[in-house]
């Protein structure tokens, strides 16, 4: 399969917030493959979710086809696109999408240790001491 990320733009939103004056577009993603056919509505595969989570029950059309290796699929589409397009509002939803799927960790320092440690929260208040000081008290 050559896969390839197609980007389009919907501006016909526009009309529906004419009173807001705010100029609203809807940005679709859909993975095409181009062994298949080199116009689009023929070679289209499956629409890119915003998200991808393995651990949910509900998978996406993309997810089930692609299986384990559908996050890594993913975020090179998106790479691949962005080097490619030309359009502000497409470049900021396509970064937009690679944060979304590549989180970072947050890091915290202990305070009785100062090592690094992934925090948790509980309720409103954030983790300050690591788990190995936690257990010495």
């Amino acid at each position: 399969m050559n896969l390839k990320l197609h980007v389009t733009k919907d501006n016909g939103r526009e009309r529906y917030y004419i009173r807001d004056n705010s100029k609203s577009s809807l940005i679709r993603f859909a993975v095409i493959d181009l062994d298949i056919s080199r116009k689009y509505p023929i070679n289209f595969v499956c629409v890119l979710p915003k998200n991808i989570n393995p651990k949910i029950k509900m998978q996406t059309h993309f997810q089930m086809k692609f299986k384990e290796e559908s996050l890594e699929l993913a975020k090179n589409l998106l790479k691949r696109a962005l080097k490619k397009e030309k359009d502000e509002d497409k470049i900021l939803e396509i970064k937009k999408r690679l944060k979304i799927l590549s989180p970072k960790l947050k890091m915290a320092k202990c305070n009785r240790c100062g090592e690094d440690f992934s925090p948790r929260k509980f309720g409103y208040s954030i983790q300050k001491t690591c788990n190995d000081c936690w257990s010495k008290l």
